[in-house]
């Protein structure tokens, strides 16, 4: 009796690639964000107070209000600062620094701070300004202000670069994962059993 071999068909490596493809784009998403959100440079300054702000760079800055905050091991959370009066001068001329209502809308709840954007400021050159803010009244609760500058850019291009990263990941090892079940059952279907020769009759 003969028999004919079967071909083997395609194996399930492709869905252990489609696993290392979506844990790869886990990873990668994470370490994106963790490196972009990570990486924001702001300067906090409790208030009623003033502190000298070093702005390295010339161009637009945002301040916002903390809501939930941590300086030096202390814990800020106040989300009522009605009246706070805030005021910018540069140190080197003494000259006030308009402030102005921002644009849009941006706040960020990152590593346990919660901040948004109550003012903007440009200045027209890098050097040392001394932010201080109080309360008319007097009194009033201490809180945080933090200033930084592109921030509201910085988050947002983080988040969707994050994003499109998870998602292409998810979309490739699904496909991989498609094809691979695909070719399989194809295989499977066409597969050729064995045959089995003639066989001769013995007479009783």
């Amino acid at each position: 009796m003969s028999a004919v071999g079967i071909e083997r068909g395609p194996g399930r490596g492709g869905y252990l690639l489609a696993a290392v493809v979506l844990v790869l784009g886990v990873t990668g998403l994470a370490a994106v964000l963790y490196m972009g959100l990570s990486g924001l440079a702001m300067q906090r300054v409790v208030v009623p107070g003033s502190a000298e702000l070093a702005l390295e760079e010339a161009g637009r800055y945002t301040i916002y209000h903390e809501s939930r905050s941590v300086v030096d091991g202390r814990v800020y959370d106040v989300a009522d600062v009605s009246g706070l009066t805030v005021e910018l001068v540069s140190a080197e001329t003494g000259e006030s620094v308009p402030l102005d209502s921002p644009v849009a809308n941006t706040t960020y709840d990152l590593r346990g701070r919660s901040g948004r954007g109550v003012l903007t400021f440009e200045v027209d050159r890098p050097g040392a300004y001394r932010l201080s803010a109080d309360y008319p009244a007097g009194g009033g609760p201490e809180t945080v202000l933090a200033v930084g500058k592109g921030i509201g850019t910085r988050i947002a291009t983080t988040v969707f670069g994050a994003i499109a990263i998870g998602i292409g990941s998810f979309l490739l090892a699904v496909a991989i994962g498609i094809v691979t079940f695909v070719r399989r059952r194809r295989a499977h279907r066409g597969a050729v059993p064995p045959a089995v020769g003639p066989t001769a009759a013995v007479g009783l």
